[in-house]
């Protein structure tokens, strides 16, 4: 007797129950059974499923078409695929980089004493990468006195580049803000370096947003803060606002895609317009204590602090539409991190939605390991050679194992408040390089040596993975592996 086929029994209502308890790889097999069932997990996609597993990752009314829709669910799944094999669909090697920075699309970088280079790191149509660019306008001798915090990249491909005017850095700098796209200059201004003046503010640049740019005070004592923003696209001054503290001094180093302990500045978007987000420890607290200050980008005012505990180094992860964020806290040398994640409430204001405890199943350096919660993905370097590996991120149902990470957290101190969940990490698999040529089938390993000498490694955007290693040519000049998961068209 052959089975009667569900979905023609089930209604649609109790159908789309059921596909729901599904994971979005299952789904995207159903999608092969038949015919019919073809046609009703595509349709379901379309409307439930895209939101239900990727509300994170994706702006979904931007995705208006439901074969764009369709192909999104696709390519997330690829990409989850691959992130749980270690299987990067490619692996670019920067060798000589003084600064290395990737946000949206582009990656840029300061390469010792030649000049500042970027990179189109999406895929062209035939799956080929796209060629490196020098930046022209920039002089390759000033950019060899570049430190890394002097280059801030927003999403939007604009590239702000800050260089001395004289050989040496001195008092007069100048700030330059370049469209990536078209390679053109946008606007330039002359400015005091952050220091060297007592009567005047000095400014340093702090990220680069979709309607603005931002510059901040580097404020010692009981001296106050000021936030300044310009026009994206003119150049114009908007406002001049005093604020809160938002960053350490360290010349302002903000940037928390470069900075390993630093203090981390992100751009959150809220409605229609972004929230600049930073995050500064209170080092004179005994406890892990921290302000996440969110200030409104529109006029440089407080919008919200939010004081909590956290583990020890942490970072700012922002989830890929920049609507929610999470505290990445780790101590190092020790199995556990702690994860708070805040989202927007319907008040407008930002409040904790979750705490995660993540058992991650070795004991090693915070730099050395990068967490992604909202695609509950984790990458690390494992054993002697730092062999980078993938892992999954699942929830614990085992008492033991729950009460052992408890027990591991209690002593650390870091169960304040209570987590909602407790997380482990499972199958870790070695990252490996793809095949060597077209016609090549089987994926290579990573050189055992190119990671011994690892600083650093950070996920990006939810699908590529930076490992910044000491090259030996000098203290401050690396080679970085960029690891991109998202499948090739």
């Amino acid at each position: 007797m052959v089975p009667r086929d569900p979905l023609r029994i089930l209604s649609v209502e109790c159908s789309s129950a059921v596909f729901e308890y599904l994971s979005a790889s299952d789904v995207a097999r159903c999608e092969g059974v038949s015919r019919g069932w073809g046609d009703f997990v595509r349709r379901w996609i379309v409307s439930f499923g895209l939101r239900l597993f990727y509300q994170h990752e994706l702006d979904i009314h931007a995705l208006s078409d439901p074969e764009e829709r369709l192909q999104e669910y696709r390519r997330q799944v690829a990409l989850r695929r691959n992130l749980k094999l270690g299987q990067p669909s490619s692996v670019r090697k920067y060798e000589s980089a003084k600064s290395f920075t990737v946000s949206g699309k582009y990656g840029v970088w300061i390469k010792h004493n030649e000049g500042v280079f970027c990179q189109d790191l999406s895929p062209r149509a035939d799956g080929s990468l796209h060629p490196v660019r020098q930046l022209d306008s920039v002089d390759p001798l000033a950019s060899c006195y570049l430190a890394g915090h002097l280059l801030t990249l927003g999403a939007n491909g604009h590239l702000l580049v800050r260089y001395p005017l004289e050989p040496r850095p001195g008092q007069e700098v100048r700030d330059t803000l370049y469209c990536l796209e078209s390679g053109r200059q946008l606007w330039s201004h002359d400015s005091r370096f952050p220091g060297y003046s007592d009567d005047d503010y000095a400014y340093i640049p702090l990220c680069v947003g979709e309607k603005r740019v931002y510059f901040g005070t580097v404020s010692s004592g009981s001296r106050p803060s000021r936030i300044r923003a310009y026009g994206l696209r003119s150049g114009d001054l908007l406002y001049d606002a005093e604020t809160i503290a938002h960053t350490a001094t360290h010349l302002g180093r903000p940037d928390t895609r470069e900075y390993p302990y630093g203090h981390p500045l992100e751009i959150l978007k809220v409605g229609k317009d972004e929230v600049l987000l930073a995050f500064k420890p209170d080092s004179k607290a005994a406890e892990w204590v921290a302000t996440i200050h969110l200030i409104n980008g529109a006029d440089g005012t407080l919008r919200q602090g939010i004081r909590i505990i956290h583990a020890g180094v942490p970072y700012v992860a922002l989830s890929t539409n920049c609507a929610e964020f999470a505290i990445v806290s780790h101590r190092s040398h020790h199995p556990i991190v702690k994860i708070q994640t805040f989202a927007c409430q319907n008040n407008g204001e930002f409040a904790a939605s979750r705490v995660d405890l993540v058992d991650t199943q070795t004991a090693c350096k915070a730099g050395l390991l990068a967490i992604d919660p909202f695609a509950d993905c984790i990458v690390s370097l494992v054993g002697d050679r730092n062999i980078p590996h993938c892992a999954k991120l699942v929830e614990c149902v085992d008492p033991k194992v729950v009460s052992s990470i408890r027990e591991q957290a209690l002593k650390a101190a870091l169960i304040s408040p209570a987590p909602f969940r407790y997380l482990v990490a499972t199958d870790p698999r070695q990252i490996s390089l793809p095949p060597s040529s077209q016609r090549a089938r089987l994926r290579r390993r990573f050189p055992p040596k190119a990671a011994v000498n690892a600083r650093r490694m950070r996920l990006r955007h939810g699908h590529r993975a930076s490992l910044m290693c000491n090259d030996g040519d000098g203290f401050d000049v690396y080679t970085v592996y960029l690891f991109d998961f998202m499948p090739k068209p």
